[in-house]
């Protein structure tokens, strides 16, 4: 069964409000994931250095989202990535 949505159908604000932070939070996760995986062979520490502006920066993040910044991207989880944009967040708003 399909479903269609028409512009007859309400969508309260709060609903509204909650896909546009989730669709906010996918796209940080998708650019550090995106970051993860940019050079081939580098620790966390070092791939994330650009995105975060410098290597301590993405140190200091990565440390408070208690990831190992000598890991490499593809050690890492979904719940890692997402507790690295969280940390992200708190540090770069």
């Amino acid at each position: 069964m399909e479903t269609v949505l028409t512009d007859t159908v309400h969508m309260g604000k709060k609903r509204t409000d909650t896909a546009v932070k989730l669709d906010t939070e996918v796209v940080r996760i998708a650019k550090i994931v995106a970051a993860s995986f940019s050079q081939r062979r580098k620790t966390l520490r070092a791939a994330l250095a650009t995105w975060a502006g410098s290597a301590a920066g993405a140190e200091r993040i990565l440390r408070a989202a208690r990831v190992d910044p000598g890991a490499r991207g593809e050690s890492l989880g979904v719940a890692e990535f997402a507790r690295i944009a969280a940390a992200a967040q708190a540090e770069i708003p």
